[in-house]
């Protein structure tokens, strides 16, 4: 490489003799750092916004210049390997600058000019720590000159430059993210499918402790007229979430609901469902599916009559005073044995 020879003998009056050169193509960062690691002095070039390139000088060429721009010839002494300060950068600084520029003027019009251009020397060298830690993992040309120093030192010159100035940058796919979940959301619902368990009360008959004591089977209970279209829902507590009529739809005991709890603070508000344009829903009883009906459908169990008034889910509360009577709808009513009226 002639601007070597060149830079040297203007920058120091050193005369160097290029015995040989060699390039190859270094892929990665950490096969260049082995390369470079026996270097004295490893200077970093910049420009632009270009990848950075370098130029390291073997501690014999090194220490030429040195001598040469100190003492004006070389020491018969050999040359020890040592760590380079900055010093020693400042009485190279000007064979570095000279170097690239006689590089740049040699390679003019030439395809490698445009490659070249712009680079400069920076003010401080590095060492091969320190490019583990900044410098870029990109392909390197790296260019090996063997030297001839005054006829009585071998040295070498080593550069190394990004193959590409500026390379192209991967595009960071971002990883998918997990979609957002609404657990607010995820809770009512769960919340909301829940099983409630509730209780159909008939009615609630006061009944005197001794009469209660005096029961048998197939003795009778009273049941008011009204207590069919007065059925009540309720929750654990005693809290009454609906009202209810008693009757049939299809063929089944059911329950049209009349009015609806909207309880929010623990006290018992009923509306009017009949407002509402929805048919009501009617689980049937030993099946596991269930059978929308319009309350038109529903028949109410007569108040007349002993059937009407004991039916198979009547039974005695325990001696508290209170027998209440609850619905129990365990099958189909046949129309044969079902002897209701239709509700108004």
């Amino acid at each position: 490489m002639r601007a070597a020879a060149r830079a040297s003998y203007s920058s120091a009056g050193l005369k160097v003799e290029m015995r040989g050169s060699s390039a190859e193509d270094i892929e990665d960062l950490s096969a260049l750092l082995t390369v470079l690691n026996g270097a004295m002095l490893i200077v970093p070039y910049r420009a632009d916004d270009a990848v950075e390139g370098y130029v390291a000088l073997s501690h014999e060429f090194a220490q030429s210049l040195i001598e040469k721009a100190t003492t004006g010839a070389l020491s018969k002494q050999p040359v020890e390997p040592r760590q380079a300060s900055s010093i020693d950068m400042l009485l190279c600084r000007d064979f570095l600058k000279r170097f690239m520029h006689a590089w740049q003027e040699i390679s003019e019009g030439k395809p490698s000019s445009d490659w070249i251009a712009g680079f400069q020397p920076q003010e401080q060298p590095v060492d091969t720590d320190l490019l583990t830690l900044h410098a870029r993992d990109v392909p390197f040309r790296l260019f090996r000159v063997e030297l001839r120093i005054e006829g009585v030192r071998d040295a070498q010159l080593l550069t190394a430059f990004p193959i590409e100035r500026h390379p192209r940058r991967e595009v960071e796919v971002p990883a998918p993210t997990a979609p957002e979940v609404d657990w607010g959301k995820v809770w009512r619902d769960t919340v909301m499918d829940t099983h409630a368990a509730l209780d159909a009360t008939l009615v609630q008959v006061p009944v005197p402790l001794k009469d209660v004591k005096r029961w048998r089977p197939c003795d009778l209970v009273d049941i008011p007229a009204d207590a069919l279209a007065q059925v009540s829902l309720g929750r654990q507590g005693g809290a009454v979430v609906a009202t209810a009529r008693l009757g049939q739809a299809r063929g089944y005991r059911a329950l049209c609901l009349n009015t609806l709890s909207r309880d929010t603070s623990g006290a018992t508000i009923l509306e009017d469902a009949t407002a509402t344009s929805a048919p009501p829903t009617v689980q049937e009883t030993g099946f596991d599916r269930h059978v929308a009906a319009p309350a038109s459908d529903f028949q109410a169990s007569g108040a007349e009559g002993t059937d009407g008034n004991h039916t198979n889910g009547e039974r005695a509360q325990d001696p508290s005073g209170v027998a209440s009577t609850d619905v129990a709808t365990q099958g189909p009513a046949t129309p044969e044995s079902d002897t209701h009226d239709v509700l108004p």
